[in-house]
C-alpha cells in the first residue's frame, strides 16, 4: 500500500502509465518483502521527453526504489497525437511490511 500510494504521488499530470511490474532477480515470480532487491519495471506514455525525464527524477524520490533508469523511449503516434512511449526500471531496495 505504501509503496503504491509513494508511487502514485510522484507521477506527473502529463505522465500516463500502461504496465508496472516487479520481479525478483533470481526470476521467481512472487519474491517475498525481505527476498533482496527486485526489478522494477513502468512503462507508459507522455507529451514530451522533458516530462520522462521529471517522471525519472520523482521515481528517485520513493525511498524503496534506486538506479531509476531510461531503458526505452520513442516517439508512438497515438490517437492522432505524437507522444513518446517510454520504459523505466528501478531496483526496489526495500518494501515496507503491511502496518510498518
Amino acid at each position: 500500500d505504501g509503496f503504491m500510494t509513494a508511487v502514485s504521488h510522484v507521477i506527473p499530470e502529463d505522465v500516463w502509465l500502461l504496465n508496472m511490474s516487479a520481479q525478483a532477480t533470481d526470476g521467481t515470480a512472487a519474491p517475498a518483502p525481505s527476498s533482496g532487491p527486485t526489478a522494477f519495471v513502468v512503462t507508459g506514455y507522455t507529451y514530451s521527453q522533458p516530462a520522462v525525464a521529471r517522471l525519472m527524477r520523482r521515481l528517485r524520490l520513493v525511498p524503496w526504489l534506486n538506479g531509476v533508469s531510461l531503458t526505452t523511449s520513442s516517439k508512438a503516434v497515438l490517437d492522432n497525437h505524437l507522444v513518446y512511449q517510454f520504459t523505466l526500471g528501478a531496483n526496489v531496495i526495500s518494501i515496507p511490511e503491511v502496518g510498518s
